[in-house]
């Protein structure tokens, strides 16, 4: 006896037989264009140990693979080295809200990460308690400007209504926000980030917005963490503000938007069938002016095991 039906375990079988091949598809693709990158930033690391230890003889090759570990391991940890190789304070109230939001958002950069184990400790108990609240609190807020959203489609049922129909006008209005937000969450952030951090480009900026909206989080690329020639050295924590408020907000714009454009397949379904609709009562009209009747004359021997419950309610009615 089978724990699935036989319907849903042939379902079963046929996405997961299509997702293993999707994801075998996407790691030869990855493969295929990352080796040659990888291999090329390897020789180039290789070539820049050879030549610092031919310009530095003092210093003989295990010392610098110590050095490079430990280098690692506190870049890993999120440690910031400035001009001249001064270190950067990491760890100051604005950079921790900024880890507890991609914390408690599931972004993870892992720019930040905990340094002991009682703030690994501290990092779950925080996060059962935190990714529910923060789910709810992102909810309430997309909830909040979901309100504005509907009165702009009544006061556009109310202007369009003679010229469009009532579908017609849901599709112009999600077609109007989802145009909006997109446009506020991905490609204006996406123009404000390339400005501010250096050597990002505008495709950076978008990669990068894209990335966090979604929750990946990879972290290759994280605003407000460079060190060297940057518009925001002196007002790096406000930066810091500024993008955990921007991540909140784009976050809760996105549920915003997920919510419009699950709209579009049942409002594009209800037009389509007006339409058919419209054209079938045409139709109809047509036959009827050239004295052709496609309506099927009921049978007086018509089975009543057929008719709905309506039907044998009228039929007693009458015999009564």
């Amino acid at each position: 006896m089978t724990m699935l039906p036989e319907n849903a375990a042939y379902r079963c079988l046929v996405v997961g037989i299509v997702y293993t091949i999707y994801l075998c598809l996407g790691a030869g693709i990855f493969c295929a264009i990352q080796q040659p990158h990888d291999i090329k930033l390897r020789v180039h690391l290789d070539n820049a140990r050879d030549n610092f230890l031919k310009q530095n003889p003092c210093v003989d090759s295990e010392s610098l693979g110590v050095f490079l570990e430990v280098v690692e391991t506190a870049s890993s940890a999120g440690i910031l080295i400035g001009p001249n190789n001064t270190l950067v304070p990491t760890w100051s109230f604005a950079s921790s809200l900024y880890f507890s939001v991609t914390l408690l958002t599931t972004i993870g950069y892992g720019h930040m990460v905990p340094l002991s184990i009682g703030s690994q400790i501290f990092s779950i108990l925080f996060s059962l308690v935190g990714i529910p609240l923060t789910v709810f609190f992102l909810g309430i807020i997309a909830t909040s400007f979901n309100k504005p959203s509907q009165s702009l489609l009544e006061f556009m049922m109310t202007k369009l209504n003679t010229m469009m129909s009532d579908h017609s006008v849901r599709l112009l209005h999600i077609s109007m926000l989802a145009i909006l937000i997109t446009s506020f969450l991905f490609l204006v952030p996406a123009l404000i980030f390339a400005r501010l951090e250096p050597g990002w480009t505008y495709f950076d900026g978008l990669y990068f917005v894209y990335i966090s909206m979604t929750t990946i989080g990879l972290g290759d690329y994280v605003p407000a963490f460079q060190t060297e020639d940057v518009p925001y050295e002196d007002l790096r924590d406000v930066y810091h503000l500024a993008v955990t408020v921007y991540l909140l907000f784009g976050l809760s714009m996105l549920i915003l938007l997920v919510e419009t454009v699950v709209q579009i397949p049942e409002v594009m379904m209800k037009l389509l069938a007006r339409i058919n609709f419209s054209s079938a009562s045409l139709s109809f009209d047509f036959n009827l002016r050239n004295g052709k009747s496609t309506a099927k004359e009921p049978s007086e021997k018509e089975d009543l095991a057929s008719q709905p419950a309506s039907t044998y309610s009228t039929i007693n009615n009458s015999e009564n």
